[in-house]
C-alpha cells in the first residue's frame, strides 16, 4: 500500500479477532479512483480467519430496493413481510458468528430499504461484527439515503471516519517506483503528480497507455490531460466490433448480461464471447459474475459514454429500452433512463410514472421521488407525478423541496379545476407549513384548505380532507378540533370509508 499507512492501521484496530470483540461502524470516504477499494482488499488479505460480506451499489440501486443486501448475499434476498428485519436477519446468518466483516460499498448510490438495514445493524452492535461504509463526498448530497444514514448514526453511535486524501509527491513517487520495480527520475514524478493530481487510479491509467515503454517515455510524448484521453488512447486499437460491444456495455449501465449484449450489438454467440475475451483481457471490462460484464473502474465507463455521439447514444439507448421491454425487464428505474437517453419522451415519463406509484406503494420514497422528479421535467404538471413528488420528498424530510412541488401541485389543480387534487395538495400545504414552523403562513393556508373542502363532492376524498383539516385543527389545540373531528368521522361513515373514520 502506498500512502496508506496509517488508514489501514487504524482500519486493522477495528477489525475483530474473536466472536466476542466489540462492535464498530467505520466509514471510508474519498473521490472516485482514490483507493477505497483496494485499501479494503488489503485490510482483508491482512487478516486470516474473517468472514467477509460484501455489497456494492450502483449508479442504478436507487431504483432497485434491497439491491446492496441482495448484492451481499449473491442475489439470495428473498420477499419478506418485514423486509428490514429479514434484511439484517439474512446478513447476520451470512457473517456467522464471527469475527466478521460487512462491507457496503458506493453509500453514494445506495437504496433507502439496503440503508435501512445497515442501520439497523449498526444499532445492534453485534460482538465480533465490524460495519464498513464506502463513499464519495462530492456525490452525497441531502436527498440520497446514503446521506441520511450517516447523520442518523452519527447522532446514535460512534462512527470512525477514515477519510482518503490523494498522493502527495512522495506517495507519486512510492506508487511509480513499485510499478517499475526502480528507482524513476524525478521529472517523470514531477509529471505526473501534476497532471493527475495525485489520483492513484488516474497514475495508473497513464502508466497502462504508456505500455511497454520506459517511464521517460512519458516525458517525451505528450501526456493526456484527461481521462478521457487516456481512455480514447485505449479504444483506439479495438476492431470495430470490439468498439461497439464497448459502446454497448457504457450505455447499458454498470453492468450488462450477455443477452442484452448480444440483442444490443446484433453478435453472434461465438462473436460476442470472442470479442469480450479480448477486452477483459485488456483490462478493460471484468467479469464479475458469470455472464455479467462491467467495466474495471465507473470513470471509465464515464468516459466511453461521454465519446460517444450523440446519435450513437440515441441509437444505443433505443436497442436497450426494446431488448428489455421484450425481456419484460421490471426495472423500471433503467427502463426510464433508456427511454429518456432513447428521446422517448412520452414513454419515459409514463414509466416514471409507474415506477413512483410503485415505489410508494412498497415504501421506497427516495427512489419514487426521483422517479416522479425525473419524470415531471417533461411534464411539469402532471398531478400525479406532483402528488407523489411532494409526499415522498415531505416522507424523507425534504420539507423546502415538497413545498416547492406542493405549490406547484396546487396551482395545477386548480388550472385544471380538479377540485379534488386541489385539496389534496392545499392540505398537504397545510401540513408542510406547520412541520416548517410557519405559524402565520400556516393559518392562511389552513384557511384557504377549509374553504375548498366544501367545493368537493361527497365521497372519500371529501372526508379525507375533513380528517386532515381536524388534524390540522389538533396540531395547533384550536377549540374546534373536536368539531371537524365529528364532522370527519359523520362524512367517513356517510360513504362506508372504514378506514378514514378510524
Amino acid at each position: 500500500m502506498v500512502g496508506r499507512a496509517a488508514a489501514l492501521a487504524r482500519l486493522q484496530s477495528l477489525v475483530p479477532t474473536t466472536p466476542g470483540s466489540p462492535s464498530a461502524v467505520a466509514m471510508i470516504s474519498g473521490e472516485a479512483g482514490i483507493g477505497k477499494t483496494r485499501l479494503l482488499r488489503e485490510l482483508f488479505a491482512s487478516r486470516t480467519g474473517l468472514r467477509i460480506v460484501a455489497g456494492q451499489a450502483d449508479s442504478g440501486s436507487f431504483g432497485r430496493p434491497f439491491d446492496v443486501v441482495a448484492s451481499a448475499l449473491d442475489g439470495g434476498l428473498a420477499p419478506m413481510d418485514d423486509r428490514q428485519r429479514g434484511g439484517a436477519d439474512l446478513l447476520l446468518a451470512a457473517a456467522g458468528p464471527g469475527p466478521a466483516v460487512l462491507v457496503f460499498e458506493d453509500l453514494h448510490w445506495c437504496d433507502a430499504e439496503s440503508a435501512a438495514v445497515f442501520e439497523r445493524l449498526a444499532l445492534l452492535e453485534r460482538p465480533g461484527l465490524v460495519l464498513v461504509g464506502t463513499y464519495r463526498p462530492d456525490d452525497l448530497d441531502r436527498r440520497l439515503p446514503g446521506a441520511d444514514l450517516l447523520l442518523r448514526l452519527e447522532r446514535r453511535r460512534t462512527v470512525h471516519h477514515v477519510a482518503l486524501d490523494r498522493l502527495d509527491r512522495a506517495g507519486v513517487n512510492a506508487m511509480l517506483s513499485a510499478i517499475y520495480g526502480r528507482a524513476v527520475p524525478s521529472h517523470v514524478i514531477d509529471a505526473l503528480e501534476q497532471r493527475t493530481g495525485g489520483n492513484p487510479f488516474f497514475i495508473e491509467e497513464l502508466v497502462v497507455a504508456a505500455g511497454d515503454h520506459e517511464p521517460e517515455h512519458l516525458t517525451r510524448q505528450p501526456l493526456p490531460w484527461t481521462l478521457a484521453e487516456v481512455v480514447r488512447g485505449q479504444l483506439d486499437g479495438l476492431d470495430p466490433l470490439a468498439r461497439s460491444v464497448v459502446d454497448a456495455a457504457a450505455v447499458l449501465g454498470p453492468s450488462a448480461s450477455f443477452d442484452v449484449l448480444a440483442t444490443v450489438t446484433r453478435l453472434t454467440e461465438s462473436e460476442l464471447v470472442g470479442q469480450l475475451r479480448d477486452l477483459v483481457r485488456r483490462g478493460l471490462l471484468v467479469e464479475p459474475a458469470a455472464d455479467v460484464f462491467a467495466f474495471r473502474h465507473a470513470l471509465v465507463r464515464d468516459a466511453v459514454e461521454q465519446a460517444l455521439l450523440g446519435r450513437e447514444r440515441r441509437r444505443l439507448h433505443e436497442a436497450a429500452l426494446v431488448t428489455l421491454q421484450e425481456a419484460a425487464c421490471p426495472d423500471l428505474v433503467a427502463l426510464a433512463h433508456h427511454a429518456a437517453g432513447a428521446g422517448r419522451w412520452e414513454a419515459m415519463v409514463e414509466l416514471g410514472r409507474r415506477g413512483a406509484r410503485d415505489a410508494m406503494e412498497m415504501g421506497s420514497t427516495f427512489q419514487a421521488l426521483r422517479l416522479a422528479t425525473d419524470a415531471l421535467g417533461e411534464a411539469p404538471d402532471d398531478l400525479e407525478l406532483l402528488a407523489i413528488a411532494g409526499r415522498a420528498a415531505w416522507m424523507v424530510g425534504l420539507y423546502e423541496e415538497s413545498l416547492g412541488i406542493t405549490t406547484r401541485w396546487v396551482a395545477a389543480a386548480r388550472a385544471a379545476g380538479d377540485a379534488v387534487n386541489e385539496s389534496r395538495a392545499a392540505q398537504h400545504r397545510v401540513r408542510l407549513l406547520w412541520d416548517l414552523g410557519r405559524g402565520e403562513e400556516h393559518e392562511l393556508a389552513l384557511a384557504e384548505a377549509e374553504a375548498l373542502i366544501d367545493r368537493m363532492p361527497p365521497g372519500e376524498d371529501h372526508a379525507r380532507a375533513v380528517t386532515a383539516a381536524a388534524q390540522a385543527h389538533m396540531l395547533t389545540s384550536r377549540s374546534d378540533a373536536l368539531e371537524w373531528t365529528e364532522r370527519a368521522v359523520a362524512a367517513a361513515e356517510v360513504v362506508g370509508a372504514r378506514a378514514v373514520r378510524a
